[in-house]
């Protein structure tokens, strides 16, 4: 039996966003780059408002829908609607990515200069790797069985971020920037940007081509946002939302209470509670005994990690 750690990376594995991080890269190399950031933070919320007027209706909170338990058989039927929502979502994805291979805005940076700036944020605290991440990588999971699944914009930027000694490249899978020579071309591969894309890498992990589907291996998915939530109730891993009402009480409200609608009571007392650091959500049932967990922290999961 495999133990094996799927994670996203953005505001799982570091404490904030880095995708923003990565936007002011190509203006550190030219300070007079056009157009500015401001423009493709305009063109992301005009794309989000000209697009979201169409979008399929939402059912939730999910447990509503799941209350029956969640089997292979009915994991996509019964999520459908959020299935057909994540996936609406690529639209608006797309018109961002489009809009930025369009202006070049990453056209001719080098791997060496992404590495060097991948590691500058490091070591200015731009980029914080959450504690305990680190430790718990290295006493429960071997570098083999370890992989990222994110919607970020560079698996170079992450490998480099988590350190190459800890993750094989060949496994981080995102919406990455195309490296053709040792030079990014400016294009993105568009392949992860919703979360029903991650489901669909998550599966071809679970099931490689040509090999069986080992259902009694040790999976684990970890993630922090609404992407992240098809994954987290995929029914053959066990799945960690990572969120400390503390950091960002609004963001928790929201997935916890609309879109899961995990019990209050449940909440109020992780909420409260210093010491409670981990709660089973026993509201989503799995068949083949996985489980689904709410944890403030890597050091709480390494604790339920046996």
């Amino acid at each position: 039996m495999r133990r094996v750690l799927i994670s996203d990376f953005d505001e799982t594995i570091t404490e904030e966003d880095t995708i923003k991080v990565l936007g002011r890269l190509p203006y550190k190399l030219d300070p007079d780059f056009e157009p500015k950031w401001e423009h493709f933070s305009d063109n992301y919320m005009e794309g989000w408002s000209r697009f979201s007027v169409e979008s399929p209706q939402r059912e939730l909170p999910l447990a509503q829908l799941t209350h029956g338990g969640i089997t292979i058989g009915n994991y996509k039927r019964i999520l459908k609607s959020e299935f057909d929502y994540q996936h609406f979502n690529r639209k608006i994805e797309l018109n961002s990515t489009n809009e930025l291979t369009k202006c070049n805005v990453f056209q001719g940076i080098t791997l060496e200069q992404m590495e060097h700036f991948a590691r500058s944020c490091l070591l200015d605290g731009t980029v914080r790797i959450r504690r305990g991440f680190q430790e718990l990588l290295t006493t429960k999971f071997d570098r083999e069985n370890f992989y990222i699944l994110s919607v970020n914009w560079s698996k170079e930027f992450i490998g480099f971020c988590v350190g190459e000694d800890k993750i094989d490249p060949a496994n981080i899978s995102c919406n990455t920037l195309k490296l053709v020579n040792g030079t990014y071309d400016g294009a993105f591969t568009n392949t992860v940007v919703t979360g029903s894309d991650k489901v669909v890498t998550l599966e071809r992990l679970l099931q490689p081509e040509g090999k069986t589907l080992f259902n009694d291996d040790d999976i684990w998915y970890v993630g922090d946002s609404e992407t992240d939530i098809l994954s987290i109730l995929h029914p053959l891993v066990n799945g960690v939302l990572l969120l400390d009402p503390s950091e960002n009480a609004k963001k928790f409200t929201k997935i916890t209470g609309a879109v899961l609608g995990i019990n209050e009571g449940l909440l109020q007392d992780y909420m409260t509670n210093p010491n409670t650091e981990a709660v089973e959500l026993t509201q989503f049932k799995k068949e083949l005994g996985k489980k689904v967990y709410l944890v403030k922290s890597w050091e709480a999961l390494d604790k339920l990690i046996v």
